[in-house]
């Protein structure tokens, strides 16, 4: 949980966080019971063909994800951080920033990602990392709930490992 020596705590849930957690782990569901995970990648991941016949793929890649963990990492990371960040702009502003994170992460793939298929909240839950970051650098996660860290340690090691676990 984060901490603050501000007064004005953000609420623990907002709405687009709230939302974009909800259409997470309701494709999650999907994939794992009545689509199957192979035709949840073959509609909804991004692959560098889709470009010409599934364009929709640039946006619902962020929804699919390789399994629990990698589901539950990033959503656990944009419950901690994503709140505050909306309270601190609006859920309008905030989805659109989550959304242009995941573009991101669609170009990041075109140029350094091969032909292999991208799937998963990681670029746009980074892109939430880093706006706290920049607003609240030093405050404090309890790494593990054990290990003070301050977020500004935190979104770099997230980054350097994003990118190396990306760069096959």
């Amino acid at each position: 949980m984060a901490f603050s020596t501000e007064t004005d705590e953000a609420p623990r849930m907002t709405r687009a966080v709230q939302a974009l957690i909800a259409i997470s782990v309701a494709i999650y569901f999907l994939q794992m019971t009545v689509l199957g995970r192979a035709d949840v990648e073959n509609w909804l991941a991004f692959k560098r063909n889709d470009l010409t016949h599934g364009v929709w793929t640039v946006v619902t890649y962020a929804f699919v994800h390789g399994g629990f963990w990698h589901l539950f990492g990033n959503m656990f990371m944009l419950w901690q951080l994503g709140p505050r960040v909306e309270h601190q702009w609006s859920a309008g502003r905030f989805v659109a920033f989550y959304l242009w994170c995941a573009l991101g992460g669609v170009l990041g793939h075109l140029m350094f990602g091969g032909d292999g298929i991208l799937m998963g909240a990681s670029a746009a839950v980074l892109g939430v990392m880093l706006a706290y970051a920049m607003f609240w650098p030093d405050d404090e996660l309890l790494l593990f709930g054990v290990v003070p860290l301050k977020v500004k340690w935190l979104v770099a090691a997230c980054a350097v490992t994003v990118m190396v676990a990306t760069g096959d």
